[in-house]
């Protein structure tokens, strides 16, 4: 019944979708992040009250302070703005009462797990809305995470919501003993980054907290949760997802790696219809048989590594951390295409040419010299989109080789 009311949506209010036929599912086209970056006006509905000033509002650079990473453009509509998967700026809209709706399902998820977790009980140190966190969860000063925490110990907060890299750096930059962490909440849920399993029981023994992952995008909001059991149970109240092989076609087997498409049920304004986001992943065997709501993210790719020292780092993980700074100091609305190549030594960056050619320039300097790649000599190329095509067909946004290999 979503499905339907959405398809009827967009045939009559998505222009994108005006000459297509939308009724067979799984001919409409796939989209991508960038497609829609260059196209707004194509795929945000022609009903939405104040469109030229949306529009006006998506095509220009946002500005990031605080670490707020949205903005009521409108009475009723919020504009969103990520770096996601691809690590280039990304912005999207939604109305309040679709929030609400999204969010409903989210917290239908949150309460299956225990029903102890609820608003008043539940702490962002990400996602906070349009208000400041009340501590600065980026300061890693020891005296300033020993207050963050014993102010969620002291206000009976049952469950933080946050990111496995702000765990990790919580934990390893701020010098404090890791039996300070014990029992400071019952439930930790993270969200943004991936973790790799082992993480989570290593953050499980030390917070003995039981951790709960939440995939999701800031387009869509929730994707999947992680049950008691772990496994990632695919929102089938938000989206519908598909994985689908390098040909486009959905893949019917289990244990077969992917590209995740997604399409939302509850957006109308600016709908996302078979949208691949750029994460992988499988579908996994339940009892025996296909589980098509159950799904296993792959990040493992010998591509996306980078070593450090004697330490074999995500490399992909490392150049999303480093482009998030630098987008919160300038949004560089105009980059669509962005990858980085290790030669050696050496870091290139590749992307298509822009009207701040030297703003970039300067604090990407300045930022990778405080991040773990400040060991790196980095210098720009600046590409057609037919030739970043070329040089990155499969859209990676991080290689430690050569891009024709």
């Amino acid at each position: 019944m979503k499905l339907t009311k959405i398809l009827d949506h967009i045939k009559r209010n998505i222009p994108f979708y005006f000459d297509i036929d939308v009724d067979n599912f799984s001919t409409i086209p796939i989209v991508t992040k960038k497609e829609i970056k260059k196209r707004y006006e194509d795929f945000l509905s022609i009903s939405v009250d104040g469109r030229e000033k949306i529009l006006q509002e998506l095509n220009q650079d946002f500005t990031i302070h605080k670490y707020i990473i949205e903005k009521r453009i409108c009475k009723n509509l919020i504009m969103e703005w990520t770096t996601g998967s691809s690590g280039i700026p990304f912005k999207s809209v939604k109305s309040l009462a679709e929030r609400k709706q999204i969010s409903l399902c989210m917290w239908k998820r949150r309460m299956e797990i225990d029903r102890q977790i609820i608003p008043t009980k539940f702490f962002t140190m990400i996602h906070t809305g349009s208000t400041p966190n009340k501590f600065d969860v980026r300061n890693y000063a020891r005296s300033n995470i020993e207050q963050l925490y014993e102010y969620i110990r002291n206000n009976d907060i049952t469950c933080i919501h946050t990111t496995p890299n702000l765990i990790r750096k919580h934990l390893s930059q701020s010098s404090i003993d890791m039996d300070f962490f014990a029992n400071v909440v019952p439930y930790i849920e993270v969200t943004g980054n991936y973790l790799e399993d082992n993480e989570r029981k290593k953050f499980e023994d030390i917070f003995h907290a039981k951790v709960i992952n939440l995939y999701g995008t800031i387009e869509t909001w929730g994707i999947a949760y992680s049950g008691k059991d772990h496994m990632l149970y695919t929102m089938n109240d938000n989206v519908i997802l598909e994985i689908i092989d390098e040909y486009g076609n959905p893949i019917q087997s289990i244990e077969k790696e992917g590209e995740i498409v997604l399409t939302t049920l509850n957006q109308f304004v600016m709908p996302f219809i078979r949208y691949k986001i750029g994460d992988r992943g499988e579908y996994i065997q339940f009892n025996g048989m296909l589980a098509r709501n159950i799904i296993k993210l792959s990040r493992k790719r010998d591509i996306g590594k980078l070593v450090i020292g004697k330490e074999t780092k995500d490399g992909e993980n490392l150049v999303k951390q480093l482009m998030r700074k630098v987008f919160w100091k300038k949004d560089f609305n105009d980059i669509h295409n962005l990858c980085f190549l290790k030669k050696g030594f050496f870091l290139e960056v590749v992307l298509n040419s822009i009207r701040d050619k030297e703003i970039f320039e300067q604090i990407m300097y300045e930022e990778v010299k405080c991040s773990e790649l400040k060991e790196m000599k980095v210098y720009f190329k600046y590409v057609t989109d037919a030739e970043f095509e070329i040089l990155n067909p499969k859209g990676y946004l991080y290689m430690n080789k050569t891009l024709n290999d």
